[in-house]
């Protein structure tokens, strides 16, 4: 056994010699340590580089084996989550030579960062292990080096997205033979030289995925002849690339795997559409769009049964000519008619194209089939079609058309369907349409006037005459026995009116029926009952139909209580039109959003929208903006209401794709769907169809996430726009954004705020929107050019922000030419030298933004917006500025001691920022009277009182030296007052009137008494801080106000019980009761409270149990602090329901019973990680002083106090110490690997400390003493690395102390004080060297199993001995039951005796004589 043991030992220990010492190699670690040393990394993403585990860093990984760094992933991943925000969390600068010595490297992606400047680095080439290599968006530049075609194992390479590559991809890429995707989209500059020569991609045998979109191809004439020959491949990206020819047909098509394939925006090729796309039978999807194919379009496109996606727009079709759909635009003439002598059909339809043909033209074709739907005709009938004696189908919807329809028209016996709907025609209908074969007729929406013909055509299936002026009964003679194929009847919208006939009984194939918004009147005829097809019937009035709307929403605010009676035109909210009746204006906005947007959510209209609304066809002005429409989808029947001008649909949390139909709407002028984050896709070309749109407002419509935009050439087709608001839509990928901006004539103001605009033009040729007054570029690029020089042509802008935006140079002294300029914003750019002397004849000039640029210069009468710069504003306090400012923000400038008295002479002002400036002394008696609304004079060195009453509506004066009492006359529109951290003194004002105030803080300062009642009854406060006074007395019992959301009475005075009111904060999400004299019991009412994160009432003298519903009802509790208390009882199991819960200090209580084994389920602790919306409270709008506020906890770690703010929602703690806690630590609590610290010190925990303790990878702090543990100290703890906090005194651990690693660096021999049986370092107990550490040989279970096994041989034993000797030795055996005889009879006359004497004691027989 012992040889066995001794061989298994010098097996262990040659592994143990075999692997590296450490966990990562050191050369490694210290490359890795270069390369984060030469990065910038503004998002702290590398902070996890540190010690010496470098493969424990966040994204490096080993091998298990060797040890060596195998994978290093830093992918800006914020480019998938937030891409408008990515830019702020790359790494910026160079990458360093040193990595050269990981080569080991399997996979390395570095995409999504900024390596500006640099070249890739040639060094890559040594990773002859590299399969995976992915450095696209990283803006590297020079030529893609040769030695990346030694990277023979590579499957996966992407350089695409630079833009900035020079030259052409290099032919040895064709090397790369076991390559699977090769991505190089937008890699090289498109004016760079065209690539000729692709002959390296047939060599690429294993490729499946080629995408080079963007790449200039034109030169590359057998490109498709190079492509066949990759016979696997499944998707190819050639889209934009100038190829100049396409092969009709191949002699053998060898890339049938494919299943996408883009080629659209290439060409023109000019030949017909290539017969061998009918062999790609896996194709899903095909993109053959302006690529300026003719002829017709193939019949074996059908044999595609794969295809889901087909884009043949902007083409040259004829024959049928099935083109729509499309977002065709241009004139067509009978020129292009000219020589289509067999033309038989023209489909058009839903395109924007004018049709101008000669009314005298003769057409060399005759047609059955015309569809020219949404094109623009012109405002008369097409005379051409009277030649047209073959026309059977007729679509001239939406055409512009007016005046009447010629009779010649009517008289055609082949036709069989007619749709002139949405036009202009006037007139009756004639008596001849009887005699017609008219099977479909659709005059919807005209102006179509006089009675209902006597008879109608008797092979009619669809007849819809809905949206005129027809008036008069429905004649009793209308045959209706003749219109027995009759299925659909609407005439609707009209003025129709008497009795409806009974013969409309006999329309026995009848499916729809309307007859809505008439005037009829009379019962419903009972031979209806005889259509017994009837699927709809319709013969509402608008009210039915708002009624409908109504019962589809909740209305918390009772916004639509007038919604009742007959008469829906007085209704709120809804107008009609005076001649007809019909609802044409329907306002539901909810206006709290303009007066108190905070509390807006408590008026919102929740829920769906009801289709019944479809009946509303006259609408003309639709606004349904700041209501929640709980991310339902934009309902597409609003297409249909063609009257619409006005349409708001804005902050109404609609989601889904935006519907194709709003591009129907041809007489839209207005349309908002901004700020509802929830679109997904782009804005639809459709939108490019609302030629008379003056207004569009997309503005942070779509996700964050999303695709970027490419195509914005929808956009030059809205010739009447004025503003456009766009921020927040990802147009990355829209390059020539500005060319498609310049053909806007009239634009008025453009927003492209936070757009990830890649590039901006420096000069243009043309500057043809010279119209606009407001523009907002802020938040893009970094463009890294000068200011752009047309610029200058704006001469009417009056405001024009480039904020964030990295322009470098000078600021032009063009800027001085913009004479109407009253807003300049130029912060924040990379902009030197000094400001132009030309500014100063701005002298319309009111707000100068210059924030943190590197400029000099006299800016004392210009700057007006200068916060968070080191500026020296040095202004002679007798100067009298020449203009009159509305707001100043000098915010962390200098501005001298003394408080600037020029101010005194600014009689406009609205807004100023003082804050951090140094000044000092008293604040002048005339500021406290001045006209601003908004003031900040925070932390600087300010003293004396405040004024007897204050007339700002907010007001920061946190951190100076104001002292005395708080005035009891505050205005009464007061939004924000923030007294914090002054000398202020007294009791709070007995009363107020501030009905207004949201936010109040007042907290460090020395007001004492206690918390006037009016506190409570404040309706819009949702932040009250009061913490750190002398504040006394008991908690009013009136809490009432349902929109508080944190509530901070922490380091006061204060007694009593909690008061059960404080249940009826709905809203309250943090409550700090903590360092006061409360007691009692937790009211059960808090558990109504269910959006608290965070409970604070330590250090108090609450009692009784803690309660179940803690952990039931409180579901999104994060953080949970109840030390120095006096509760008692069990720990409740169920406090491990807390999804989100990162801290549960129950420390110094009377809690007793075991620690709860379900604690090991906190799912907030455990991977992945269950998350929380955190962060703080912004405070102001877009030009108000901002201010946040963040929660904060004070939490014992590590055996010291630490204020937790900022980073408080990534401090995860149990602190269960200072208890009466007994049993076992559960083993299961070994499963909170995130866990950052754990104290059950000061308990009466018995048995081990649990094996997997190693388990708790981020375990930072572990406390475990004064306890009754035993046994041995777990090895497992040598793997805690994040360790730096032990204490395991006063236990009975044993055994020798483990060592490794971390616990080497712990060398404290107080951690273990207090266990007699450790020995080993750091303790002066030397182990023997027999004396192991016993930890896998132990159990305490076999050692006491064969102690008691020894016992029982022992008895045995001794007994046989006794008893073996007795049977043999005759004499020994006499004498030995003598003795034993002897025994008992001398005990058993003491005993009589005994007896006898007790007895005589106690009175019960006489002594004997």
């Amino acid at each position: 056994m012992h040889r066995y043991l001794l061989v298994l030992t010098l097996c262990v220990l040659g592994y143990h010699q075999a692997i590296p010492t450490s966990a990562c190699f050191e050369t490694e670690r210290k490359a890795l340590l270069a390369f984060k040393a030469g990065v910038i990394d503004a998002g702290n993403r590398l902070s996890s580089w540190a010690g010496r585990d470098c493969c424990s860093w966040n994204g490096v990984a080993c091998d298990d084996n060797t040890g060596h760094a195998v994978k290093l992933n830093l992918r800006n991943n914020y480019m998938d989550q937030d891409y408008m925000n990515s830019s702020l969390y790359e790494l910026r600068g160079e990458i360093d030579p040193s990595l050269i010595v990981l080569h080991h490297l399997v996979h390395l992606d570095l995409s999504g960062n900024y390596f500006a400047g640099s070249t890739v680095p040639e060094f890559i080439r040594s990773f002859n292990n590299l399969t995976h290599l992915d450095l696209s968006f990283c803006e590297f530049s020079g030529r893609i080096p040769q030695q990346l075609g030694d990277l023979f194992n590579l499957r996966f390479l992407d350089l695409s997205w630079s833009g900035l590559f020079v030259g052409a991809p290099p032919p040895w890429l064709g090397n790369l033979s076991h390559l699977r995707a090769l991505g190089l989209e937008d890699a090289f500059p498109f004016n760079g030289p065209n690539v000729c020569d692709l002959s390296w991609l047939s060599r690429l045998s294993s490729l499946r995925y080629l995408a080079m979109s963007w790449v200039n191809l034109s030169g590359a004439a057998d490109w498709l002849q190079h492509v066949n020959k990759l016979k696997y491949i499944t998707e190819l990206s050639l889209e934009g690339c100038s190829l100049s020819n396409i092969p009709y047909s191949l002699s053998h098509v060898n890339f049938t795997s494919l299943r996408i394939l883009k080629l659209g925006g290439n060409g023109p090729f000019d030949v017909p559409v290539p017969a061998w796309l009918s062999n790609l039978t896996d194709l899903s999807y095909l993109g053959l769009e302006s690529c300026g194919f003719h002829g017709k379009i193939p019949d074996s496109l059908g044999n595609l049964t794969s295809l889901n996606n087909l884009f043949l727009g902007d083409n040259h079709f004829d024959g049928w000519l099935e083109l729509s759909l499309n977002s065709l635009q241009g004139v067509v003439s009978k020129a292009h008619f000219a020589n289509l002598s067999n033309l038989e059909a023209i489909l058009l339809s839903s395109n924007s194209l004018v049709i101008d043909i000669d009314e005298n033209w003769v057409p060399p074709f005759q047609l059955t089939f015309l569809m020219l739907g949404s094109c623009e005709l012109g405002s008369r009938f097409p005379a051409w079609l009277r030649w047209q004696t073959q026309l059977r189908d007729v679509d001239l919807s939406n055409t512009s058309i007016s005046g009447t329809v010629p009779e010649w028209f009517w008289n055609s016996s082949a036709l069989m369907v007619v749709d002139l709907s949405y036009n202009q025609l006037v007139g009756e209908l004639p008596i001849s349409l009887q005699f017609t074969n008219l099977e479909y007729l659709v005059l919807r929406s005209n102006r179509i006037e006089g009675p209902m013909p006597l008879s109608l055509p008797n092979r009619l299936s669809i007849l819809d005459l809905s949206e005129n002026s027809l008036s008069g009964p429905l004649p009793l003679s209308l045959d209706m026995c003749d219109l027995e194929d009759l299925m659909v009847l609407d005439l609707s919208m009209n003025n129709l009116s008497g009795e409806i006939p009974a013969s409309i009984g006999l329309l026995s194939f009848l499916t729809s029926l309307h007859l809505n918004d008439n005037r009829f009147h009379g019962e419903i005829p009972t031979s209806l009952q005889h259509c017994t097809n009837l699927i709809l019937l319709d013969l509402s009035r608008n009210r039915k139909a708002l009624l409908a709307f109504k019962a589809g929403v909740i209305d918390a605010g009772n916004r639509l209580s007038s919604w009742a009676g007959r008469d829906c035109c007085s209704w709120n909210g809804v107008a009609c039109d005076d001649n007809t009746g019909h609802v044409v204006k329907l306002n539901l906005r909810n206006n709290y959003m303009d007066q108190d947007y905070m509390n807006s959510s408590l008026y919102e209209l929740r829920g769906e929208i009801d289709p019944s609304l479809i009946v509303l066809r006259h609408l003309v002005h639709l606004d349904l903006s700041g209501n929640n429409f709980s991310r339902s989808a934009v309902p597409e029947f609003i297409g249909s209401f063609n009257n619409l001008t006005h349409l708001d649909l804005s902050f109404c949390e609609f989601s889904g794709r935006i519907p194709q139909q709003l591009g129907d709407l041809f007489n839209l002028r207005f349309l908002d769907l901004s700020w509802s984050s929830l679109f997904v896709g782009a804005p639809p070309p459709s939108l490019g169809n609302l030629s008379r749109l003056h207004t569009l407002v997309l503005e942070f419509a779509f996700l964050s996430n999303g695709p970027s935009v490419r195509d914005l050439s929808w956009l030059s087709r809205l010739s009447s726009l004025r503003y456009l608001a766009m921020s927040g839509v990802n147009l990355s990928g829209a390059a020539d954004w500005l060319q498609h901006i310049n053909k806007l004539k009239y634009i008025i103001e453009l927003s492209l705020v936070t757009c990830s605009l890649s590039n901006i033009p420096y000069s243009l040729s043309h500057v043809n929107f010279t119209s606009l007054r407001i523009l907002e570029l802020g938040a893009n690029g970094p463009f890294g050019v000068p200011v752009p020089a047309w610029l200058s042509n704006l001469t009417d802008l009056s405001y024009l922000d480039l904020n964030y935006c990295g322009f470098h140079g000078k600021i032009p002294d063009a800027l001085g030419n913009l004479a109407s300029l009253s807003n300049l914003l130029l912060g924040y750019n990379r902009l030197d030298g000094t400001v132009p002397e030309s500014l100063r004849n701005l002298c319309n000039l009111r707000v100068v933004e210059l924030n943190n640029l590197r400029i000099g210069g006299d800016v004392a009468q210009v700057a007006i917006l200068l916060s968070s710069n080191s500026l020296v504003i040095d202004v002679d306090e007798n100067w009298v500025p020449p203009f009159q400012l509305m707001v100043l923000m000098l915010g962390s400038c200098e501005l001298g001691s003394r408080f600037p008295a020029w101010l005194r002479w600014q009689t406009q002002l609205d807004e100023v920022d003082l804050s951090n400036t140094s000044i000092s002394g008293t604040v002048p008696e005339w500021f406290w009277n001045s006209s601003a609304s908004m003031v900040d004079l925070s932390y600087n060195q300010l003293v004396g009182e405040l004024p007897l009453s204050l007339q700002f509506s907010r007001l920061v004066l946190r951190s100076n030296r104001i002292e005395g009492p708080i005035p009891s006359s505050l205005p009464n529109h007061l939004y924000l007052l923030d007294l914090s951290e002054n000398s202020l003194s007294g009791p709070l004002p007995l009363s107020l009137d501030i009905p207004s105030l949201n936010f109040l803080f007042l907290s460090s300062n020395m007001i004492n008494g206690s918390i006037p009642s009016y506190m409570c009854d404040l309706e819009y406060l949702t932040i009250l801080d009061l913490s750190k006074n002398s504040l006394s007395g008991k908690l009013p019992l009136c809490w009432q106000s349902s929109n508080l959301q944190i509530l901070d009475l922490s380091m006061n005075n204060l007694s009593g019980e909690i008061p059960a009111s404080i249940g009826s904060l709905s809203f309250l999400t943090s409550l700090h009761l903590n360092d006061n004299r409360f007691y009692g019991e937790i009211p059960t009412s808090l558990q109504h409270c269910t959006d608290l994160i965070l409970l604070d009432l330590s250090r108090n003298r609450f009692s009784g149990q803690i309660p179940a519903w803690v952990g039931e009802s409180l579901q999104d509790l994060v953080f949970v602090q109840l030390r120095s208390n006096m509760f008692s009882g069990n720990i409740p199991n169920v406090l491990a329901r807390l999804p989100y819960l990162h801290v549960l200090d129950l420390a110094h209580n009377n809690l007793s019973g075991p620690v709860p084994r379900s604690f090991g389920n906190f799912s907030a602790i455990i991977p992945p990680l269950a998350d929380y919306i955190r962060g703080g409270y912004t405070i102001g709008q877009d030009t108000d002083i901002l201010f946040d506020f963040r929660d904060n906890l004070l939490l014992i770690m590590k055996g010291n106090e630490f204020q937790y703010s900022t980073i408080l929602y990534l401090v995860k703690i149990i602190d269960l110490s200072g208890n009466n806690l007994s049993g076992q630590i559960p083993e299961e609590i070994a499963a909170l690997h995130l866990l950052q610290s754990l104290n059950l010190s000061t308990n009466h925990l018995t048995g081990r400390i649990p094996e997997k303790i190693g388990d708790m990878h981020y375990l930072e702090s572990l406390d475990l003493s004064l306890n009754e543990l035993s046994g041995a100290i777990p090895q497992s703890l040598s793997d805690l690395t994040f360790l730096s906090h032990l204490n395991l005194s006063y236990n009975n651990l044993s055994g020798r102390i483990p060592t490794g690693s971390q616990l080497d660096r712990l060398n404290d021999p107080s951690i273990y004080t207090g266990n007699y049986y450790l020995c080993g370092p750091p303790i002066k107990h030397n182990c023997s060297k027999d004396d192991a550490n016993p930890y896998t040989k132990r159990d305490d279970y076999n050692e006491a199993v064969w102690l008691y096994v020894g016992m029982v041989l022992g008895f045995i034993a001794g007994f046989w001995s006794v008893y073996v000797v007795l049977l043999f030795r005759r004499s020994w055996r006499i004498a030995y039951f003598q003795m034993i005889d002897k025994l008992f009879d001398n005990i058993y006359v003491m005993v009589v005796l005994s007896w006898k004497r007790l007895n005589r004691k106690t009175g019960g027989e006489r002594p004997i004589s």
